[in-house]
């Protein structure tokens, strides 16, 4: 796509009102189309390294959420990028749980972090609940937290209030903190992501947090890379939510796809 087409389709983004019913999200009329700004490229550039987020490519909205994010069971290796386990790898798996009905998809995160999944009504891939195993926290959302949105388009932010209360997973009916988030969620567009594994066209996610949970104030952003029928093929994420409240640890890192998904 040529600079000029790049304009005209972000200027058309910025007057389109989406609305995504099944997770409460509604597009900010008047916002106007965000994209990728200076900004995001300098974060993206130092936590997953320079020459890694190439040139933008087309920019259609995200129509399958589900082959961005296939469900069925893989396995990705990521290589730590930057951040406290710098050079390290890490095992990623994404499982069935079939005797769970309401979040029936698990993503385990390495060894401390398993995003609970499903599939919304409209295609949407949402998390209602992630634990932090490393604490013995569950963290729930309501409405779900999103993930891959169908319909987003580019440069397009929308807004989500979502409650969050957190448990201790030894007694899961007891609140031991509780407050709201205020999510921003933009999807960016798609840009070539040079990975060890190999080069990919990937959307990239953006989600912004503020908020309370406890006496804890959340402010926070985390990028996502989906390749198409591949999954996440990098991360800058924010340490869990349920991190701020339980060791006060606000350390960001990114990782990239090291080889191939199994």
């Amino acid at each position: 796509m040529n600079a000029l087409r790049w304009i005209r389709s972000v200027l058309q983004a910025a007057f389109l009102v989406v609305v995504a019913a099944s997770a409460g999200l509604v597009a900010i009329p008047g916002a106007g189309a965000q994209g990728l700004t200076s900004a995001d490229k300098k974060l993206i550039d130092k936590l997953l390294g320079p020459g890694v987020l190439g040139s933008s490519a087309s920019a259609e909205a995200l129509a399958d959420p589900a082959s961005l994010l296939p469900l069925r069971p893989t396995t990705w290796t990521f290589r730590i990028v930057s951040g406290p386990n710098l050079g390290n790898t890490e095992t990623d798996t994404l499982q069935p749980v079939p005797s769970d009905k309401a979040t029936p998809w698990h993503y385990d995160a390495g060894h401390d972090t398993d995003y609970l999944l499903r599939q919304a009504a409209d295609g949407s891939i949402v998390s209602p609940a992630e634990k932090d195993l490393g604490e013995g926290v569950l963290t729930r959302y309501d409405p779900p937290r999103p993930m891959l949105l169908k319909g987003a388009e580019a440069g397009v932010p929308q807004t989500l209030t979502t409650s969050v209360n957190v448990y201790d997973l030894g007694d899961t009916s007891t609140v031991t903190h509780s407050g709201s988030l205020t999510l921003t969620y933009t999807y960016l567009g798609r840009y070539q992501l040079n990975v060890p594994a190999g080069t990919y066209p990937a959307a990239v996610v953006k989600m912004d947090y503020n908020g309370s949970i406890g006496p804890a104030s959340v402010e926070d952003t985390e990028y996502w890379f989906y390749a198409q029928g591949v999954g996440p093929v990098a991360m800058i994420e924010k340490e869990d939510v349920s991190a701020f409240l339980v060791y006060n640890k606000e350390d960001k890192y990114g990782k990239a796809l090291a080889a191939k998904p199994q």
